[in-house]
């Protein structure tokens, strides 16, 4: 008997759901949404005419509800404002509101329409072990007109009557249900497009996920922001910080799209900015000189302008061009965030050109203060450093002794080689000798064989040949470990290459995929895929970024190996030397000569 009531049971409940779906159809093809000259409301508290279930149920409705308006209406009425003005005239429910008390709040807050909505018949089942099972209550809520009182829309739905809900959650359950009742009402077709603003919590969110370096969360987020809502300046925004997303997780193809997607609009700079350094990154320096030449024929007074110059130059640097590197470098205006980034790029190209006059003025004025930041100052302190070693290798001894010593603390180790060779030049091998015992900081093994050997030759100088002899070998020890080194970056260079290889074929293409699941509708396996694609994803980056993290990107394998061919050479050389003079020595008693 039971079994045939089910089955009874559940034949009713297809076909009700059946005939509800057919009407919602008709409906849908049938009835137009009446347009409504309604421009901006006012929300009132939900009202619970139920004694079970949470306290605070309606609190948390008229929140969740609140926060949906806003993205219909950007000016919506702060409900505690209306909440004021009805307890002072006496109205404590909902249900007492009169045409004339709307017509009131309409001249008041300059509103066309007041929502109010109600919770009834809240109920918790329970299972037949006396556990809590699915949450059920009913929405309700009416647009009412500020001019004549009349219900302009109004709706009712049932919630969790089949299907279960979060139990332990509340605001959940009446999020949920808000969701439900908006479309019911069918805000979107009558008051859309959605608009978000800064204090919605779906940007809130986003935007933590971004600073906190989530990248992956940031990504999913500000897609949700871009599918849902209608196009405004802060639609646009996320766009951007979409892209930016997918350029933190190397998803530089789905980026391009996303920026390409921006082509007009607030951020369409932002957005032309951002692909330039992407093909820069990926090393196409023809399309970034021809993406500064569309950029300065769209964007002539833009202050990125500068930075796409900037970009540029150094592009120009690696084609050979150093003329032409020059003049893009130049055309940076002072005013720019890059002015000073852009002069220090000048120097190598002059001094490829032999015009070391005007690469010293141009680290002169990268090394004059300019900004707080961590990036300016650390230029500061590269220009200074790189005045020293100009103006050393120009023979300009004291010159170069005042730059050393205004170098920040970061760069002070390497520094004080320089004031040790300016020592050493000028015959003060004692002086030379006190600079590099001051080194106390980390030296690149170029720079520190380098003080070993300089330590060797002053020491040599001052006929203290024991010591001289043990700085020459810590010359050579400290070469073959350089060497060990480079052979280990090496394979680290070539590992890396593999893993990009790798990563690069696995993802590409991926990206396809993911662009359509970030902008287009979402589907029900939409969040599996993206899961699927992101564990694979971090599975490969993780590799990626081990390899780069103990990659030196900045050593020249060829011109350090000449270097330490040179320095391992002098070393042997005097310590031979340094050893012969040592034998003579013994085999004359004390004396004699070469």
């Amino acid at each position: 008997m039971n079994v045939w009531m089910r089955r009874a049971a559940t034949l009713v409940c297809l076909a009700a759901t059946t005939m509800g779906c057919t009407q919602h159809v008709q409906m849908k093809r049938q009835d137009p949404v009446e347009s409504l000259p309604v421009e901006n409301v006012a929300v009132l508290l939900f009202y619970q005419d139920t004694e079970t279930g949470p306290a605070h149920l309606a609190e948390l409705a008229t929140d969740a509800f609140s926060m949906q308006a806003h993205r219909y209406f950007p000016a919506l009425v702060d409900r505690y404002k209306v909440r004021d003005f009805l307890k002072q005239r006496g109205y404590e429910h909902a249900n007492a509101l009169t045409p004339h008390i709307l017509k009131e709040m309409g001249e008041v807050f300059e509103v066309d329409g007041v929502f109010t909505g109600t919770i009834t018949g809240y109920s918790e089942e329970e299972s037949f072990l006396g556990w809590k099972g699915k949450a059920h209550f009913k929405m309700g809520c009416r647009l009412l007109s500020t001019k004549d009182g009349r219900d302009l829309i109004a709706a009712q739905v049932d919630v969790g009557g089949s299907y279960l809900l979060p139990v332990e959650n509340p605001k959940d359950r009446v999020t949920l249900g808000v969701k439900m009742l908006t479309k019911s009402m069918r805000l979107d077709e009558r008051f859309g497009p959605l608009y978000i603003t800064r204090l919605d919590p779906l940007w809130i969110k986003a935007m933590e996920h971004y600073e906190d370096r989530e990248f992956w969360d940031a990504t999913e987020t500000f897609s949700e922001i871009v599918t849902t809502f209608g196009k405004s300046d802060l639609r646009d925004e996320a766009e951007f910080y979409l892209g930016r997303s997918l350029e933190e997780l190397s998803l530089a193809g789905t980026a391009r799209r996303v920026y390409s997607r921006l082509g007009v609009g607030a951020f369409a700079s932002r957005a032309a900015y951002q692909l330039t350094q992407i093909r820069f990154r990926d090393g196409d320096d023809d399309g970034v000189v021809a993406s500064l030449q569309s950029f300065e024929s769209r964007f002539p007074k833009d202050p990125l302008l500068g930075g796409m110059r900037y970009t540029t130059g150094l592009s120009y640097v690696r084609l050979g061009d150093p003329a032409a590197a020059i003049r893009t470098l130049a055309l940076v205006p002072e005013e720019s965030n890059w002015y000073k980034f852009a002069r220090y790029a000048m120097a190598d190209p002059y001094r490829a050109t032999g015009d070391t006059t005007s690469a010293r003025l141009a680290l002169e004025r990268a090394a004059e203060p300019f900004g707080g930041s961590e990036s300016d100052r650390r230029l500061e302190g590269r220009a200074k450093l790189a005045l020293g070693d100009l103006h050393y290798s120009l023979g300009n001894h004291a010159e170069a002794l005042r730059w050393y010593q205004k170098s920040d603390l970061e760069f002070l180790p390497r520094a004080r080689l320089g004031m040790a060779w300016v020592a050493a030049e000028g015959g003060d091998f004692v002086g030379a000798i006190h600079s590099i015992a001051k080194i106390d900081g980390p030296l690149a093994p170029r720079y520190l064989s380098e003080a070993h050997l300089l330590a060797g030759t002053c020491l040599a100088r001052l006929q203290r040949f024991d010591d001289s002899a043990d700085s020459f070998e810590e010359a050579l020890a400290t070469c073959r470990s350089w060497k060990a080194e480079e052979t280990k970056q090496q394979d680290l260079s070539v590992a890396w290459a593999t893993a990009k290889q790798q990563y690069e074929e696995s993802m590409r293409p991926r990206e396809a995929d993911i662009a359509s699941l970030l902008f287009l509708e979402p589907s029900p396996d939409t969040e599996d895929r993206l899961t699927i694609i992101r564990k694979e994803h971090e599975k490969l980056a993780e590799r990626l970024n081990d390899l780069a993290e103990k990659l030196d990107t900045e050593s020249d394998s060829a011109e350090d190996a000449l270097v330490r061919k040179q320095i391992q050479e002098r070393a042997e050389f005097s310590l031979a030397q340094i050893r012969y003079e040592k034998q003579i020595t013994g085999a004359h008693g004390g004396g004699g000569s070469r």
